[in-house]
């Protein structure tokens, strides 16, 4: 009633008007003027808001590329300790195997049982270190069957051969097999060292014949 009596182009006010009571003019323009003050005030606050949280979006798109950055550094970080994790208990599991496998394999077991006894031959003889002419004179007999000293001996050192070199690739954990191995691997290459040293010299081409086992042998024993 008030705004219709006030005219398009007057206010609301708390003002009488002709034909009523005025309270009922005054209380609507008070309600009138409450709402509009609250109404600016929000749109203002939502304005300010609005401007905040363009301010902080420009703050968030200019550190981008460091965000992503690190991003990428942790990711990158938790790949290689998991690929580390994965790579030692895999090295750890192939130790393990091999060791099983040298005490149950009936094929390398066979194997150091002669090479064994080929050396327990020439210890009975008082020759503890036999060089590669004493080694192709002896006859070597095991089971019941006659075998070549030189092929055990060069079966059981390639053997070694291919662990050391295993060890010095990483594919073998040297704590662990050396824990396990250290003792025989290391007397093995010294009850034949004076056959490895001649058998170098008697072959064209064997000058680096067992080198990698003997370098473990010698890093072993020192």
């Amino acid at each position: 009633r008030c705004l219709r009596d006030a005219g398009p182009a007057r206010e609301a006010r708390d003002y009488p008007v002709e034909g009523g009571d005025g309270k009922e003019c005054k209380l609507t323009s008070i309600a009138f003027r409450f709402f509009n003050t609250v109404g600016a005030r929000l749109g203002g606050a939502i304005i300010v808001r609005q401007a905040d949280f363009m301010d902080i979006f420009v703050e968030w798109a200019k550190a981008a590329p460091l965000l992503i950055a690190v991003g990428s550094l942790v990711t990158a970080t938790m790949s290689y300790f998991s690929f580390r994790h994965i790579r030692r208990t895999s090295v750890r599991d192939t130790t393990v195997g091999l060791i099983m496998k040298m005490s149950s394999d009936a094929y390398v077991c066979a194997m150091m049982d002669r090479f064994r006894c080929l050396r327990l031959e020439f210890s009975k003889t008082g020759n503890t270190n036999p060089d590669f002419d004493d080694v192709i004179k002896t006859v070597f007999v095991w089971s019941g069957k006659q075998y070549d000293p030189t092929r055990v001996i060069r079966d059981m050192f390639n053997f070694y051969e291919s662990i050391s070199l295993g060890i010095q690739e990483g594919w073998i954990d040297e704590k662990i097999f050396k824990s396990y191995w250290r003792s025989s691997y290391i007397f093995d290459f010294k009850d034949f060292e004076n056959y490895v040293s001649s058998f170098r010299v008697n072959h064209d081409g064997a000058e680096n014949a067992f080198r990698d086992f003997e370098a473990l042998v010698r890093k072993w024993d020192a």
